[in-house]
């Protein structure tokens, strides 16, 4: 771990930033504010442009045909960045009044999976689901209240997920049955430090930003807590590995609070953070829509 402190990289905003994620062919940093909401890029110049969506959006991943997969409330939506045409893809099964898409990542075989968060705070009626390049949605895992924390390591067929409600992260294991999986506990986090987004590094630890605790920890993959770096606001919300040595830390935050307010004494909430960190992460897959 390197010795430094997360820096803001960006004059924007965000009341809930969210999915940052490096895009390797142009040098560029792309995240979300799930509220606004719109979806934002920020080129090697330092350049940011804005595409406003028409609701809630929680997630993306980058498309190999060089479009933007948009999670919404209970839809996703192909954006083409150059034009800014947006096209349906898929609809998810849950009800979007209650319940919306939230945290999403590509896995390795370039599908995106993607879980709910619930409008009803205790509530363990979330899910999990896996978005096929066909436009098939299959229901991977339900009995969670916040789908967060999803990373993909190399050489494996397990990945980790999060509920941070519970405060759990847990590694997910496809089982014999077709699109069924098995659901290990890795590690739990303490009171009021909520695992968040995630991302895991070329030495398989997992990375996790703790939403209400000011703080990313490495965890190694026996679920031993091994390092942690302190973030400059109370709530980071999502990390990722960029750079052209997958060496940049990048880090998402929030000023929307737990209770629903804003944090107005909190002056670097929902800031864009970066860091240098020793350890490389891994390049995250795009979307196989091609």
């Amino acid at each position: 771990m390197l010795d430094s402190r997360p820096e803001p990289i960006t004059d924007v905003v965000s009341e809930l930033g969210e999915c940052p994620t490096w895009d390797a062919r142009d040098g560029a940093l792309w995240w979300v504010d799930s509220h606004a909401p719109c979806l934002y890029r920020l080129d090697a110049a330092g350049g940011v442009r804005r595409w406003d969506m028409p609701e809630e959006i929680g997630s993306f991943a980058l498309c190999e045909d060089g479009r933007v997969l948009c999670a919404l409330r209970n839809r996703l939506l192909l954006l083409d960045p150059a034009t800014g045409a947006i096209e349906h893809f898929a609809t998810t099964p849950n009800d979007a009044a209650t319940c919306r898409l939230n945290d999403g990542k590509c896995d390795r075989q370039g599908r995106f999976w993607v879980g709910t968060f619930g409008t009803a705070p205790d509530a363990p009626d979330g899910a999990l689901y896996r978005i096929d390049p066909d436009g098939r949605v299959v229901v991977a895992i339900r009995g969670f209240v916040n789908s967060n924390g999803l990373a993909f390591p190399v050489g494996t067929e397990s990945f980790y997920h999060s509920d941070s409600r519970s405060r759990v992260v847990y590694r997910l294991t496809p089982s014999r049955a077709p699109d069924t999986y098995v659901r290990d506990v890795v590690f739990t986090t303490s009171s009021g430090e909520h695992p968040d987004g995630a991302a895991v590094d070329s030495e398989g630890h997992y990375w996790s930003a703790l939403y209400g605790a000011g703080a990313v920890v490495r965890v190694s993959p026996d679920g031993r807590e091994v390092a942690r770096i302190a973030v400059p606001t109370v709530n980071p919300t999502m990390i990722s590995f960029g750079g052209p040595d997958l060496r940049t830390l990048y880090i998402t935050t929030a000023r929307y609070m737990t209770r629903g307010d804003l944090d107005e004494n909190d002056v670097l909430a929902g800031r864009l953070f970066a860091v240098r960190v020793a350890t490389p992460g891994l390049p995250e897959p795009r979307f196989s829509n091609m």
